[in-house]
């Protein structure tokens, strides 16, 4: 009798009595068993014949064939549905229980062919067909996309995804991020060539940890330009000094930093190229060895995306000759040259993140709309009140000399000058004295103390009052 989960017997046994109404009620998940494997047929019109093997005391004896309908894989998912599994996933029958979970497909490690086949888990897709084995349940193959669960969430790492896919946090990989969340192609040309107007490039960027700091690579060489015009943008060396530079250029720091702003918080990121074609971990075409080849996948990923024949400078110089060479190469360290100052080759930027606290920013420009001019305050007269008016100064018409005279409209005769007579002297005479006389003044007359001996009070005759006998009120009181 094969052995079968509960679950996958309990799906049988719906299976059976869906097509088989007679036993409803009859077989469960605790009362039978199956012998032999299920079989393919087209009897009865179904796709499948099993023997059923009753358990003793469960209400169910004996042995029962039947024909049902099992489920084809390929019919329920027209789209490969996609499983994430833990990095640690080594065969197929570590994506049962993912498959299981998501999507309710119960397959037991006995019912998938080749289940002990060995996969690698990448942060890109891997597809592989899981292929029913003597399954009671399901019959053919369903499509998996099965790839990597995240190990990590960085919700400060800068623009695109902030769940680390592949690696870890000295060395990782996080996926692709648009033009539009970090830089676009016309950003980038504005940098180097602002004369030029950009024609569109379609092309993403690669997130990384590079050493513990965040690495932004695009997926395929962007504009072209001069070596000379990448030096003079700074764009080379990234290393804030001028850098080894040949005879005739005018040494730059290559300190070319640009910054992107996302959820307030503002990323710096130093720009530089390709050190060498080294694909040794110092470099960053090591991070895009570890995506693959194109065809066979790397440590991280199978990306297919990446143009990686696309030429484009480093910064390895030959000054010995005449004229002086500069490096070029691809993605894959491969096709390496070496060419003059002039020629022209794609530009394959590196960013890398960097602390504003350890360098010096430089100033910045700053731009902004005028919502409010100051304007010039106009001169307007005051008018005069029409009761105020200038003094009018008349001119002496005589030869004698005399003070002028000055009008006002509400002054009818002219002010006339005060005349200063001659000094008249008089003989001092003393001032005269009167006494106001208020009488004589008298002492006064202390008198002997008078007492008034005290007098008895007349005694006064009180009368009682009079008694009302009520017998001759006749109904009336007097004083009521």
């Amino acid at each position: 009798m094969g052995l079968y989960s509960a679950p996958e017997l309990e799906l049988l046994c719906q299976q059976v009595v869906r097509d088989n109404p007679e036993l409803a009620g009859r077989i469960s998940a605790d009362s039978i068993g199956v012998r032999g494997i299920p079989a393919e047929t087209t009897k009865n019109g179904r796709n499948t014949v099993i023997t059923l093997v009753g358990k003793p005391g469960k209400g169910f004896s004996g042995e029962c064939t039947v024909y049902y309908d099992r489920l084809t894989l390929s019919d329920l998912f027209k789209i490969a549905p996609r499983v994430y599994v833990p990095q640690t996933a080594k065969t197929v029958r570590d994506l049962l229980p993912a498959l299981r979970d998501l999507y309710g497909v119960w397959l037991s490690d006995s019912s998938v062919q080749s289940v002990d086949a060995p996969i690698k888990s990448l942060a890109t897709p891997t597809r592989i067909n899981l292929t029913a084995y003597n399954s009671v349940c399901y019959r053919g193959y369903i499509p998996v996309d099965y790839l990597n669960e995240a190990v990590g969430y960085y919700p400060d790492s800068g623009p695109g995804n902030k769940y680390l896919l592949a690696g870890d946090s000295t060395n990782g990989y996080f996926g692709h991020v648009s033009q539009q969340e970090l830089f676009t192609f016309a950003e980038l040309n504005n940098l180097i060539r602002p004369d030029v107007s950009p024609t569109k490039m379609t092309f993403e960027w690669l997130k990384f940890f590079k050493d513990g700091k965040i690495v932004y690579l695009p997926t395929t060489g962007t504009l072209t330009a001069t070596w000379t015009a990448l030096y003079q943008a700074g764009a080379i060396f990234g290393t804030g000094d001028a850098g080894p530079y040949p005879d005739g250029i005018e040494p730059v720091d290559q300190a070319l930093i640009v910054t992107k702003t996302e959820n307030n918080k503002t990323h710096y990121y130093r720009v530089s190229v390709p050190v060498s074609p080294d694909l040794s971990k110092a470099t960053p075409l090591w991070l895009i060895s570890q995506l693959g080849d194109g065809s066979t996948g790397g440590d991280w990923a199978n990306d297919t995306t990446l143009t990686r024949t696309t030429v484009f400078f480093t910064q390895q110089l030959l000054t010995g000759g005449n004229p002086v060479k500069v490096q070029r190469c691809n993605m894959r360290g491969g096709s390496v040259e070496w060419v003059t100052l002039t020629d022209t080759t794609y530009w394959w930027p590196v960013l890398e993140e960097i602390n504003k606290d350890d360098i010096v920013l430089p100033l910045a420009d700053v731009e902004g709309d005028v919502v409010w001019r100051v304007r010039v305050i106009p001169n307007v007269p005051s008018p005069q009140p029409d009761s105020i008016r200038p003094l009018a100064v008349e001119v002496a018409t005589t030869d004698a000399p005399r003070p002028l005279a000055t009008t006002a409209e509400q002054v009818e005769e002219p002010i006339s000058p005060i005349v200063v007579g001659e000094p008249n002297v008089d003989t001092a005479l003393p001032l005269s004295t009167v006494s106001n006389s208020v009488g004589t003044v008298r002492p006064m007359v202390v008198l002997e103390p008078h007492v008034d001996a005290p007098r008895p009070l007349p005694p006064t005759q009180a009368e009682p009052p009079l008694k009302t006998d009520l017998a001759t009120a006749n109904g009336e009181l007097n004083g009521f």
